[in-house]
């Protein structure tokens, strides 16, 4: 077969196929078009602290009611789960064993339960 007509079928076959996806998105509309929207409400938190480059907050689950912040750099605070909290204790400083920067650092954290 000639190259420029296996070509041409490849992109027959191509453009048909879109076709007949937009027109069954048509017929049948995604779910996500019927998903009802919800109103929703930003509220700055904790605003007498900050953080340097923050990548996750996480509450331990023990009773304590403290959260921890992570820092992308390697430190790793803790505070009372208050609004207005004054101040955040460092709980871990791991800076030494930590390369951060662009996309590497300290990204996450997790507990273990203990029932």
């Amino acid at each position: 077969m000639n190259r420029n007509l296996i070509l041409a079928l490849v992109v027959s076959i191509i453009g048909v196929t879109g076709l007949l996806f937009g027109v069954f998105y048509v017929i049948f509309p995604s779910p996500r078009s019927q998903i009802p929207e919800f109103q929703y409400d930003v509220e700055v938190a904790f605003q007498n602290i900050s953080f340097n480059r923050p990548v996750g907050i996480y509450h331990a689950g023990d009773g304590t009611n403290r959260l921890f912040v992570l820092e992308q750099d390697g430190v790793i605070y803790v505070f009372k789960n208050y609004k207005d909290v004054n101040a955040a204790t460092v709980f871990l400083d791991i800076r030494d064993w930590v390369e951060s920067g662009g996309e590497k650092g300290l990204l996450g954290l997790a507990f273990i339960r203990i029932l």
